[in-house]
């Protein structure tokens, strides 16, 4: 088994360990995230804004078929338990197997 294949497996394993529902284009797709971050740092010259919550869904699924497709862009929506959020930014791991996404509430 490859590295690759090896960060997949792992990847999805966490996920079902807390999964969470998520809803983009019409479609629900399965991931997992990290907590509410409510915070601001301090940075050099006043604050350095962070995502609400990260999102985090696996590229392929146990028989290498993709989980998601189109991937979700910055700027598009997602919904997590009837919030929507908005991407601000989208990150592909080095292994291929995994894609993060940055969200903040919609509104803000």
């Amino acid at each position: 088994m490859s590295l690759d294949a090896i960060a997949a497996a792992d990847l999805r394993s966490i996920i079902a360990l807390d999964p969470v529902t998520f809803t983009f284009g019409g479609t629900d797709y399965t991931g997992t995230r990290s907590g509410k971050n409510l915070r601001q740092p301090l940075e050099l010259g006043g604050f350095q804004d962070e995502p609400e919550l990260t999102l985090v869904v696996a590229l392929t699924d146990e028989n290498g078929s993709p989980t998601i497709d189109p991937l979700p862009e910055v700027g598009e929506k997602v919904t997590i338990a009837g919030t929507v959020y908005r991407i601000d930014r989208t990150e592909r791991d080095a292994e291929g197997a995994g894609y993060q996404m940055d969200l903040r509430s919609a509104n803000k």
